[in-house]
């Protein structure tokens, strides 16, 4: 198996409107991401939360997201799920999107031919892509 990545992508108001499953569609079609688990989460105005399998959504939005390639793992506890509602301000909603690197399994292999290791990993934060996006435009 590639690399995990965990995404927790907010909507406020509790508007989901599936712009982000064509772009998914896009990565596991060229082999790039598998999408390993998809649970939505809503927090209603009177604070209740709930959670939804990516499987249990009305049948448009769950054929769609059956495109992806989606492999409903149940990866995410009920304890992560409701976790993440009690932090959820009302009337907003998160999509947590599990999403394996198939891109990297390559990688790894060639890595692991060549006698390396990982040594170290991580993502550079959002923030300061952006303010390098900002400096690399200005030089």
């Amino acid at each position: 198996m590639g690399p995990l990545q965990f995404l927790c992508i907010g909507f406020d108001g509790n508007r989901f409107t599936g712009e982000i499953l064509p772009e998914l569609r896009s990565l596991c079609e060229r082999d790039l991401i598998r999408v390993v688990d998809l649970v939505f989460v809503k927090k209603d105005a009177a604070g209740e939360i709930s959670g939804l399998e990516a499987v249990e959504l009305p049948a448009d939005d769950a054929l769609a997201i059956r495109s992806l390639s989606y492999d409903s793992g149940d990866w995410f506890a009920q304890d992560d799920i409701d976790a993440i509602g009690e932090s959820l301000a009302d009337e907003s909603s998160v999509a947590l999107v599990l999403i394996e690197h198939l891109w990297a399994q390559e990688l790894t292999g060639a890595v692991k031919r060549a006698n390396g290791r990982l040594i170290v990993e991580g993502m550079v934060p959002r923030e300061t892509v952006n303010e390098l996006e900002v400096m690399l435009k200005a030089s």
